[in-house]
């Protein structure tokens, strides 16, 4: 799958998983995180092939944070890092807990979810696998390795090489660890969780566990030997889910730990605050600096390896394959970020909507009253070629029906096929899509003449069956990133946000969009990143139930935004051509309108140039009229004018 259909896929999808609206993914930069509603993905090469195990590791990775947004108790977890201050150890052992809680709850909810938490997981251990030799002294440090190592365990069912890591663990950890799972049975929220995670926090820096001496048996501590549940949790499941949760120990409060080492995983940056969902991560190896007589350096080669595991890092990991695995030769083309483009509608709350509401149905029917001559003609002529498509026609030689006066003999003679009935040509079963250039080059004469187009098509196909909507798109807000102090300012292809305008929907009727139609004029600004516009406008058209696809762009220019000090400036033209070529394989029906401009000839194989309104109006309507209708119907401009 290409990289920009995956970032639509996964854009969609999330917001049915977390069964809220207001989830949002966007990708972003370089990094992988979240802050309770919007997930944060890297950004993906829109022209790269994405694998389908690339595709699960992220799959996996929303459905987790997705998951954090639907049963995190956000509250209670602000309170708990509050409480917990620096002890990295108790978040750490907390964030493994959550974790594991939660996505037991998103698999009973959606079980498709444990294959994509299965990709997730099992990378990260395989990571881990590649990076750590079983003799590693780390491997002993209680402090260290039990946060990540509940994982594991708590994993078992569904996390890849869950079970080879924990073969590593020294058997007395691989026997507690079962019994600190089985507790999470009694929590029924994330406060039972952070009271779990306490007592378990304690028991660790306690150590009373690693006292017990038990005759080696075979697999022992395994899987098969934790369903009995008698001492499960040491103690540690008796307070999960009562009402004294709050009567244990704090573990957060310092008493005589600042000194020691605070453990190892940390499940997330300082961005996330609930951890941002690292399956199976590792923190920067605080938990080692007071390992016996082991020295700083050798503690400080242990945290640069411990970085590379988490999820964050395998996301990122997997994203740059995806990347690097591009043809070559291919356009490689990377926003910034996707978290600032907005669908300005006039209904909507975004600051550019209310531009949308200033005009009315009045200056619609204004505007179309003062269209007259050429306009009115060709608006008058399309519409009677559309409808006389759709006129109804006779089936001949049926077996019932009305008798064929034309086929006596035949009847008399016994023939059976001497019927007729009405019947329906094929209906319009198309969609239409206008996308208008808004950039600030449009302004005045030039967005004017958009304006009296999309009034002018609008008149002429609303009562033909089309389906069909008018949007627009300009990068109206500036910059979305202080690009001027970015080491990596030439890294990314598109730095400003991307407006995009919603004149009228497929969805509504004419009438209720003519206001926002007649304020087309009123929204010109900006420069224009014209390959995602088309990519996102055709989104939407591509959802259509319609067996046809039109899709029409009005621009007087080429693509002009900013990409960077240094950036390949001829990348946004790249692009478009990419776009356009996708578009047409798909089969859909492409036309640019190039407005008083040669330009739209580089990006658009079927292509018209207009130098005025008159030139518009025919040229638009030839070029429509003749897709709409299959190539059937051609417009003789001098013989509709003349009549």
């Amino acid at each position: 799958m290409k990289g920009h259909l995956f970032s639509h896929e996964i854009g969609k999808t999330s917001s049915v998983f977390g069964r809220k609206h207001d989830i949002n993914v966007v990708f972003q930069g370089d990094g992988a995180a979240t802050d309770g509603s919007t997930i944060i993905l890297p950004t993906l090469d829109h022209n790269a092939d994405v694998s389908d195990q690339q595709q699960d590791i992220m799959r996996g990775y929303v459905d987790h944070e997705a998951g954090h947004v639907r049963h995190t108790d956000f509250r209670a977890l602000k309170a708990f890092a509050e409480e917990c201050g620096d002890n990295k150890l108790l978040r750490s052992v907390h964030n493994a807990l959550e974790d594991v809680w939660l996505e037991r709850r998103v698999i009973d909810e959606y079980p498709g979810a444990a294959e994509n938490l299965k990709a997730v997981s099992t990378a990260v251990n395989k990571e881990f696998l590649d990076n750590i030799k079983p003799d590693d002294p780390r491997l002993g440090d209680d402090k260290f390795i039990t946060a990540v190592a509940l994982t594991w365990e708590g994993r078992r069912d569904y996390g890849g090489l869950s079970q080879e890591c924990i073969d590593m663990l020294p058997e007395y950890i691989q026997r507690q660890l079962p019994k600190w799972i089985t507790s999470l049975d009694g929590c029924k929220d994330t406060a039972d969780v952070i009271t779990l995670a306490k007592l378990v926090e304690k028991e660790i820096r306690d150590g009373d566990y690693r006292d017990e001496r038990e005759e080696e048996t075979e697999g022992r501590g395994r899987k098969g030997d934790r369903g009995d549940g008698d001492d499960a949790g040491h103690g540690a499941g008796s307070g999960a889910g009562d009402d004294e949760r709050g009567e244990e120990t704090s573990a957060g409060d310092g008493d005589d730990r600042g000194d020691e080492g605070h453990g190892g995983q940390s499940g997330g940056d300082e961005s996330d605050d609930h951890g941002g969902g690292r399956v199976g991560s590792f923190d920067d190896g605080e938990g080692g600096r007071e390992r016996g007589s082991r020295s700083a350096e050798g503690v400080g080669e242990f945290e640069d390896v411990y970085d590379n595991f988490d999820v964050a890092t395998i996301v990122r990991k997997e994203i740059a394959e995806a990347r690097e695995s591009a043809v070559g030769g291919e356009v490689q083309y990377r926003p910034f970020t996707t978290a600032n483009d907005q669908w300005h509608h006039r209904k909507a709350k975004t600051r550019f909507s209310r531009k949308l509401r200033t005009k009315t149905a009045k200056s619609y029917d204004n505007q179309l009253a003062a269209m007259t001559g050429e306009v009115n003609v060709m608006r008058r002529k399309l519409e009677r070629a559309l409808s006389a498509k759709m006129a109804r026609d006779w089936d001949y030689g049926r077996e019932d029906g009305r008798l064929d006066s034309r086929r006596l003999v035949g009847a008399f003679n016994g023939n059976p096929n001497v019927f007729k009935q009405r019947d329906d040509r094929a209906e319009m079963d198309t969609a239409f899509t206008m996308l208008i250039d808004l950039s600030g080059s449009m302004r005045h004469v030039k967005v004017g003449i958009a304006m009296q187009c999309a009034i002018a098509i609008a008149e002429s196909i609303d009562r033909t069956g089309i389906a069909y909507e008018i949007l627009g798109f300009s990068n109206a807000r500036g910059h979305s990133y202080p690009h001027d102090t970015d080491p990596y300012a030439d890294k990314y292809s598109r730095y400003e946000p991307l407006d995009m305008w919603m004149f009228k929907t497929f969805e509504e009727r004419l009438f209720e969009a003519k206001g926002a139609i007649a304020s087309i004029e009123d929204c010109a600004t900006g420069n224009n990143s014209d390959a995602e516009a088309v990519q996102y406008a055709y989104e939407r058209l591509r959802a259509r139930p319609e067996r046809r696809r039109v899709f029409m762009t009005l621009s007087d220019g080429s693509p002009a935004c900013h990409i960077g000090a240094g950036g390949d400036r001829g990348i946004q033209d790249k692009q478009l051509r990419k776009v356009v070529d996708r578009i047409e394989k798909d089969g859909t029906d492409v036309v640019g309108i190039g407005i008083a401009d040669e330009s739209v000839e580089q990006f658009y194989p079927r292509h018209v140039v207009v130098n005025s309104v008159e030139d518009l109006a025919g040229a638009a309507m030839d070029q429509l009229s003749r897709i709409l209708l299959g190539e059937r119907f051609q417009i003789d401009n001098s013989k509709l004018l003349a009549s």
